[in-house]
């Protein structure tokens, strides 16, 4: 039985192994053509572990300029950029957080609207995902799905945006309809709330109890389980020290920003000032 189960893990490591490898060899061969070539080149959407590989290539894709966009600040899955240093190639503000570099991504948002809610299902984000899947599109081609219910918005590929608006009409019984939105003209806005607590210090694993209400402990579990990303670099140290503005994602429980430390107890601890989207 433990023979079995090990093989099992060591096959997983393996295959892991060969993706990570195949996804390195595609980064390095995008920068290469984009460096020779002197034009823009870009990835496919990559989730927060492509991130954060390709985050440890950094020093290696030295003679590009990487920048990325998913569609609005706070996107998980992002496009990447790569452009030659000495291209005249140029984006306009930090990592494409703006309309105008926004509008140099090979990206589309789609509105996908209940017909009639009177008598749609309440229909969650698996739902929205596993339809525009079962398209036949690739999970790589497509960015992340916001949820206003009744209505949610899809990020894709460019090259997919009018198949899935021609082909997705029914979410489990419910009819859809979906329409290309112009990037400057979406309209959601993530909902926060700020949470001000007083913490021993600003170490990643003390903020992440603030952030999510547990035993820091029991919380310090998912950063060495390797769950837990700062502005899309995988962290695995409790000890990791977040700075203003920083990003943390934390998988199966959410992201927040580390907005600011605010003053100081007399025991010493810090009140810290955290803005976590829900």
């Amino acid at each position: 039985m433990f023979a079995l189960k090990y093989g099992e893990q060591r096959g997983w490591l393996m295959i892991q192994e060969k993706e990570e490898k195949f996804l390195k060899n595609r980064l390095k061969e995008l920068a290469n053509i984009a460096e020779k070539r002197g034009v823009p080149l870009f990835t496919d959407f990559l989730n927060l572990n492509e991130q954060s590989i390709l985050h440890t290539m950094e020093k290696e894709l030295n003679f590009v300029r990487i920048t990325s966009f998913g569609g609005y600040e706070l996107a998980e899955r992002r496009l990447f950029c790569f452009t030659g240093k000495d291209s005249y190639y140029e984006e306009s503000g930090q990592n494409g957080e703006n309309k105008e570099a926004g509008s140099t991504f090979p990206l589309c948002v789609i509105k996908i609207s209940v017909r009639n809610e009177k008598f749609s299902d309440k229909l969650t984000h698996r739902d929205y995902l596993g339809a525009i899947l079962n398209l036949g599109i690739d999970r790589s081609k497509t960015g992340d799905i916001l949820v206003d219910f009744p209505n949610a918005y899809a990020f894709c590929k460019e090259e997919t945006a009018e198949f899935i608006t021609a082909n997705l009409k029914k979410i489990k019984h419910t009819q859809v309809e979906c329409n290309i939105v112009e990037l400057q003209d979406f309209p959601i806005q993530q909902k926060c709330e700020e949470i001000r607590k007083s913490v021993a210090s600003i170490r990643l694993d003390a903020i992440i109890a603030a952030a999510f209400g547990g035993s820091r402990s029991s919380l310090s579990n998912l950063i060495t389980g390797e769950k837990v990303y700062v502005n899309g670099k995988l962290v695995c140290s409790n000890s990791y020290e977040l700075h203003q503005g920083d990003i943390v994602s934390v998988r199966g429980y959410g992201k927040f920003r580390f907005r600011e430390m605010q003053s100081q107890t007399k025991k010493g601890r810090i009140y810290v000032l955290l803005k976590k989207y829900i």
